[in-house]
């Protein structure tokens, strides 16, 4: 349906209207930014986030360090709802550690789950001695920019089809206001016809 509509617009017809070569540039302009603007939106956001996360990365790496720690009680047994999430396989524990300057630490940490008491693992400390999570992955930047670019050109495909239709139906408003306009001027003479 949508085929025929389109070929009628740029034909030239007594019933075509001023408002119907606007609809059909506006729809071009449209589709034009659905099929190249939204995808290179997308793909911009997607790799400026990839660029900000390795920056983020590359200091979170020379502020944080990986250190020895045991484990003071048995951590507990990996919550298997969890599972696929990738946090399915660690879990809170309190751990000790000894600090650069030598004296005992201690707190709480991400660590294998299943660990007993006395077993080794590694903790990440910030720059204050504070435990805190590892530095940003090469996986985890690349999920994060491909998520941020798929949402942005989702984002921009809506947008465009939101306005598609805003554009479609204000046309729509125009065009019946300017056919009951003609009708009032021509429906009087109409109807003496039938007469």
């Amino acid at each position: 349906m949508l085929a025929p509509v389109w070929k009628r617009q740029w034909r030239d017809h007594p019933l075509r209207r001023r408002v119907d070569i606007l609809e059909a540039w506006a729809l071009l302009a449209l589709a034009a930014v659905l099929s190249l603007g939204a995808p290179t939106a997308g793909a911009y956001a997607a790799r400026s986030a990839y660029a900000h996360d390795l920056v983020v990365a590359t200091d979170q790496e020379s502020s944080r360090r990986q250190v020895p720690a045991v484990v003071v009680r048995r951590s507990p047994p990996a919550d298997i709802s969890v599972g696929e999430t990738g946090r399915g396989d660690t879990v809170r524990a309190l751990v000790r550690w000894t600090a650069p300057e030598g004296t005992p630490a201690r707190g709480v940490a991400q660590v294998p789950a299943g660990l007993e008491r006395g077993e080794r693992t590694h903790v990440w400390l910030d720059s204050r001695g504070r435990v805190t999570e590892p530095p940003l992955s090469h996986e985890q930047i690349v999920a994060g920019a491909v998520a941020i670019g798929a949402y942005t050109t989702a984002a921009g495909v809506g947008a465009a089809a939101a306005a598609g239709l805003t554009v479609r139906r204000v046309a729509g408003r125009r065009r019946m206001a300017e056919w009951e306009r003609e009708w009032q001027w021509v429906g009087p003479s109409w109807r003496r016809h039938d007469a």
